[in-house]
């Protein structure tokens, strides 16, 4: 699978990734994305949204299921987007508060029913993700 539709399917999958380990409290996770860090996520989204609009690609709304079973698709289904739509709004927000994020190997992080990805930081004091 390419890196392109590994992206896009961790994007789309949205629910059934790793949990954040804490509520959701308004505010403290809605951190935007620094100016670098915003514009990587931005080239390869747009990439891997014109990517999930070939055929081949598509391939990736009904390879993957959510834990109740049901595919990608299927859960796009009632919300009227297109997978590319969807990717293209999505929120990916500055995921430095995540326990979840300390773990070095984790790069993004999303919890179930909540449309946005946190984007973990490299560490180490650094200022950019680990993208």
């Amino acid at each position: 699978m390419s890196a392109l539709r590994s992206y896009a399917a961790l994007s789309l999958l949205v629910a059934a990734s790793l949990p954040l380990g804490g509520s959701l409290e308004a505010g403290r996770y809605d951190r935007p994305l620094n100016p670098f860090d915003r514009a990587v996520v931005e080239r390869v989204r747009a990439r891997a949204a014109a990517r999930l609009d070939e055929p081949e690609c598509t391939k990736v709304l009904t390879d993957f299921k959510d834990r109740g079973g049901r595919t990608l698709d299927s859960n796009l289904q009632p919300l009227g987007l297109s997978p590319s739509r969807y990717l293209l709004d999505l929120p990916f927000v500055d995921g430095t508060p995540l326990p979840v994020c300390r773990n070095l190997a984790v790069m993004m992080a999303v919890t179930p029913g909540v449309p946005r990805v946190f984007v973990c930081p490299d560490g180490g004091g650094r200022i950019n993700s680990r993208l």
